[in-house]
């Protein structure tokens, strides 16, 4: 992840850019590798505790799964 003055924090893919908003950049910022995707959903889930966590984990999993398709991300 990357931050342009211009858009903010961007996903810089090999032959094109992902403006990233909302809890996207932090999303992002979980998947660091040290962390499994329940952590990531779990850690989101505290960090906005007055959301509904089923709407916090279906929203998390579309969003990489958006990612992977696009091959931002890799998961393995």
């Amino acid at each position: 992840m990357s931050q342009s003055a211009d858009l903010g924090p961007v996903l810089l893919l090999p032959e094109s850019m992902l403006k990233l908003t909302g809890p996207g950049p932090r999303i992002v910022e979980l998947c660091d590798g040290t962390r499994t995707l329940a952590g990531v959903i779990a850690t989101l889930q505290s960090e906005f505790s007055d959301a509904d966590p089923e709407m916090i984990r279906r929203e998390v999993l579309a969003f990489l799964a958006s990612l992977e398709e696009r091959r931002a991300l890799d998961f393995k």
